[in-house]
């Protein structure tokens, strides 16, 4: 069973009624109660639930032909849809829905793997994906796979280490502190973690124990990526490090399934802007969406002051989403970097990942209902770290473009 997103709804045969009052949708077995179609944009996807489309792409379709689509409407019908029995695979978009199984989970393995099946596992990780083969198997040949036991530390906050690490099967803790018992997560399956620090020589700022029988790839990441290495490869690649914490450390990203987060990398470019600049004027139209990896920004409506948003915080999601004028402006207060989508890899984005497209109309929907200054707002607990590690880095990816780096373009 694939992802929500993913699964091909095919509705059972039957007709739309088009009434005074309703649109409804009557199944030519008339043991499966009418669907009730309260808006247009239900009766669209309805007509695109014939088997070839994935609900994501129809998701971009209605996108595409309504004002006023939402991904809330569409997520909250699909439910009660479904246990009505109205799509031949019910059970299928049932038991994602249920679940919530955001990706197929891969295999637990109780054996060394072999190179080619590493191969095959690191280019389904985001950090990985879309890197050369070539690079892959350099760092797969200066790696080593361990088992680890459970209770077992695998990272020692305070400690400076070399290795970082692929959680191949097993499940893992991150601890503030583990012997106070602040635990921040746990790891999926295929989990990337101990690679900034590593690869930067910092301090790790958490402990990583084991929760259950583990199998990790123990990699030396910093043996590859050269510091002073310009090359565009080693540039990719430093890149991706960075991003994969930011990746995990943010509360709107940390849950992303792997294809998601690889989707995110291969669609976005980072931006740097000096200080006191307007990067949306209110009243004009715009595409773009902007999360601030530095810096920060003012927001300004009607000439007044509404807000500040500092490092974790997003902007321009109601322009994209509504399609819309800008409802306000936008000036850094000091020279920032954001990582900038268009509105079409935005709503692909959104379109991939029901949680994240929930959770920003669901911010949108507040500060609407509410007539509050209500902006996105996120404490990052390694704000610093991220910072830092961004500043440092700025020059190797100013206005860098995820999308033209590719395994045959690197």
């Amino acid at each position: 069973m694939g992802r929500l997103e993913n699964i091909l709804p095919s509705i059972k045969p039957g007709k739309i009624n088009k009434l005074a009052t309703t649109t409804t949708y009557d199944f030519d077995d008339k043991s499966i109660k009418s669907l009730v179609l309260k808006k247009t944009t239900h009766q669209q996807f309805i007509e695109f639930s014939k088997g070839s489309y994935s609900i994501k792409e129809i998701c971009m379709l209605i996108y595409d032909r309504n004002k006023d689509f939402s991904f809330t409407d569409i997520y909250l019908e699909l439910e009660p849809w479904a246990a009505l029995g109205a799509f031949k695979n019910s059970e299928d978009i049932l038991d994602a829905i249920r679940t919530r199984k955001d990706q197929a989970k891969p295999p637990a393995f109780n054996r060394t793997l072999t190179n080619e099946e590493l191969l095959l596992h690191l280019r389904k990780v985001s950090l990985f994906a879309n890197l050369p083969p070539s690079l892959i198997q350099s760092i797969i040949a200066g790696s080593e796979q361990k088992t680890f036991k459970p209770g077992e530390l695998l990272i020692q906050k305070g400690t400076v280490g070399e290795e970082s690490f692929v959680l191949l099967s097993g499940t893992l803790a991150v601890y503030d502190d583990v012997k106070k018992g602040h635990m921040i997560a746990t790891l999926p399956t295929l989990s990337v973690f101990g690679e900034s620090a590593a690869v930067t020589q910092k301090p790790r700022t958490a402990d990583v124990v084991a929760t259950t029988e583990c199998q990790v790839l123990v990699m030396h990441l910093r043996d590859i990526v050269d510091p002073q290495d310009g090359s565009d490869l080693n540039k990719n690649l430093r890149v991706r490090l960075i991003f994969s914490q930011l990746m995990k450390t943010h509360p709107l990203f940390r849950n992303f399934p792997g294809d998601v987060i690889q989707m995110l990398l291969g669609s976005c470019r980072v931006q740097k802007v000096p200080a006191h600049q307007t990067i949306l004027q209110q009243g004009e139209s715009g595409q773009d969406f902007y999360f601030i990896l530095s810096g920060g920004v003012q927001i300004v409506k009607d000439r007044l002051p509404e807000a500040s948003l500092s490092v974790g915080s997003y902007f321009g999601e109601v322009g994209v989403l509504q399609k819309q004028v800008r409802t306000a402006s936008v000036v850094t207060e000091s020279e920032s970097t954001f990582l900038v989508l268009s509105q079409r890899n935005f709503i692909n984005l959104l379109a991939s990942n029901f949680a994240l497209a929930l959770e920003i109309e669901r911010s949108i929907s507040s500060r609407t209902a509410t007539k509050a200054n209500l902006w996105p707002e996120f404490e990052l607990n390694t704000d610093k770290e991220i910072t830092s590690d961004i500043s440092a880095s700025i020059d190797v990816f100013k206005d860098y473009d995820f999308s033209s780096h590719t395994a045959e373009g690197t």
